[in-house]
């Protein structure tokens, strides 16, 4: 908890520092579900030219037990965090806004990058073995390298005063760098059989709360 207020803490006064070159700066935690798994992500941004929003923040990862397909994906949905290290990532994004001439609603596409270093937790065993023996065995890969990429729409609602909600939406291309010597070949397109990287057709969705900085007077 002290770090994620430290966090916080640096995220209002990096805005702050932003707010003398930009137009207008925001800060938000959203809560992530991506490709690999959830996350929240605390995120800082400056808005240029009142219709380009470059930004970015830290991605704290959510391990999560249950499994909610029961399709032994190694990667889908797997992402668990067995070291420190594991449980942070970065995120940065692009947003174009348009249709700016609604009240009160913010439209925008953007281009999303988020990079993790982390392993996976893979449950295996069926619910005759959960009845035998009491719980599942988990297995862990890696760890590998993440380089998540989406591209999609989203937007903002006004709330109150300068409070707003976000949303965004999109799909991408997920890369896995990385290998594990007891992962079996067969989970890999043939063509990257015998190489540390592999990749999969993803999405990003998010949901926050945030407060946007106006621009001081001159």
């Amino acid at each position: 908890m002290r770090n994620l207020i430290k966090i916080t803490v640096f995220l209002v006064a990096l805005a702050g520092c932003l707010q003398s070159a930009m137009a207008q700066v925001r800060v938000y935690p959203v809560f992530n579900s991506i490709i690999s798994g959830r996350s929240i992500n605390l995120l800082a941004s400056g808005q240029v030219k009142n219709r380009h929003e470059f930004g970015g923040g830290l991605r704290i990862n959510i391990n999560k037990y249950i499994h909610n397909d029961d399709q032994h994906n190694i990667y889908k949905k797997r992402m668990y965090a067995t070291k420190p290290l594991h449980y942070f990532g970065v995120e940065g994004f692009y947003h174009v806004h348009f249709l700016q001439k609604l009240q009160h609603i913010d439209l925008f596409a953007f281009y999303d990058i988020q990079l993790v270093y982390s392993t996976t937790g893979n449950r295996f065993g069926d619910e005759t073995e959960m009845l035998q023996s009491g719980k599942y065995v988990m297995k862990h890969f890696g760890p590998f390298t993440w380089v998540e990429q989406n591209i999609g729409i989203g937007f903002t609602v006004d709330i109150w005063k300068n409070f707003f909600l976000t949303q965004r939406l999109g799909g991408g291309v997920h890369f896995i760098l990385g290998e594990d010597p007891w992962l079996p070949v067969e989970i890999k397109p043939y063509w990257l059989a015998k190489s540390p990287f592999t990749w999969e057709f993803g999405y990003v969705l998010s949901v926050g709360l945030g407060y946007r900085f106006e621009p001081k007077k001159k």
